[in-house]
């Protein structure tokens, strides 16, 4: 139940969020969110068996470097801007390479895994940022607009995250 509570509350933080910067400086290991570690230079790194220091900035701050002990390139306002639309604050940040469309609408009662996704009743998809979930730590519903007007229950381990462009509205209960 608690983790049922955390996402709603994560939903409630995420919906309706406008894009935000395309920059994080982080003040500490938790703004980093799950697995994440604050580097002197205030950026976020995350595990990368790849990178020679198994290290490597997260999108919001070094441009997907590796962490060599080497301050990451400069990622002011004359850096080219890419594609990247986000929402949220850490560790509830999420990026997407197009912001999320369409609309998502639980009409009828519901039940979601949020690990397997198998379900009974409305359709539902866990969507994949192209950053902010980096462990696969969530399952983010997102969509232009969410309504659940209808019961819907969340199972697995995931906790559920709402992420709406444009408005949620959830008369009924998510449990």
């Amino acid at each position: 139940m608690g983790t049922r509570v955390l996402a709603t509350l994560a939903a409630v933080m995420v919906a309706g969020c406008s894009p935000r910067q395309e920059s994080f400086t982080c003040t500490g290991n938790a703004s980093c969110g799950g697995g994440g570690t604050c580097e002197t230079n205030g950026f976020c790194s995350f595990q990368d068996s790849t990178c020679p220091s198994g290290r490597r900035f997260g999108d919001l701050g070094g441009a997907g470097q590796c962490v060599d002990g080497l301050p990451p390139p400069d990622a002011g306002p004359d850096a080219p801007p890419d594609a990247r639309v986000c929402f949220g604050t850490a560790p509830f940040a999420f990026c997407f390479a197009t912001p999320p469309a369409g609309s998502i609408d639980v009409s009828m009662p519901t039940t979601f895994d949020t690990v397997t996704g198998n379900m009974n009743g409305t359709q539902l998809h866990c969507a994949t940022p192209t950053s902010g979930d980096e462990g696969n730590n969530y399952c983010v519903l997102a969509a232009n607009t969410i309504t659940i007007s209808a019961p819907l229950r969340a199972t697995g381990t995931k906790p559920l995250v709402l992420l709406a462009v444009d408005s949620i509205s959830v008369p009924m209960s998510i449990d």
